[in-house]
């Protein structure tokens, strides 16, 4: 992949940018999808791309938007989603759009509560959301 295709490829992600301005990801060299790299995420062996799906984005979208988004990154080898309670309602419209490719996504939450009570209701209340019984890395928001 040349500088130009990944730039291409890392609009998605961009701020101030609508989502239906996104692109296709199919690599104009040889017609694959999927082709965004990944790096290994330290020791923990998690091949992640390098180009993440930041969940804000979906805040203010409709749900069909979403899922086609969603899809699409997932086409472009996009696995790394992230999403806290704190970007409106994107946890609801994330969950079902996730929901078929949850298995093969690395999915990040965060939270902002500072007591246990707060943060453990926080983190049921957003596996619910985003229709999913786990998170592979659970943050604390500053």
């Amino acid at each position: 992949m040349d500088r130009r295709q990944f730039i291409e490829k890392s609009i998605i992600t961009g701020a101030g940018l609508s989502l239906s301005t996104m692109i296709s990801c199919s690599n104009k060299e040889d017609g694959k999808s999927g082709f965004l790299p990944k790096r290994k995420l330290d020791r923990t062996g998690e091949m992640l791309s390098v180009i993440g799906f930041g969940g804000i984005i979906v805040d203010k979208v409709g749900q069909l938007v979403v899922n086609d988004e969603v899809a699409r990154a997932c086409d472009c080898g996009i696995n790394y989603f992230d999403v806290a309670p704190s970007y409106g309602i994107a946890e609801d419209r994330l969950g079902p759009a996730l929901k078929p490719y949850r298995k093969n996504c690395f999915l990040a939450c965060k939270t902002g509560e500072r007591k246990g009570e707060g943060t453990e209701k926080e983190l049921h209340a957003s596996l619910n959301k985003l229709e999913t019984d786990h998170f592979d890395l659970y943050q604390l928001a500053l």
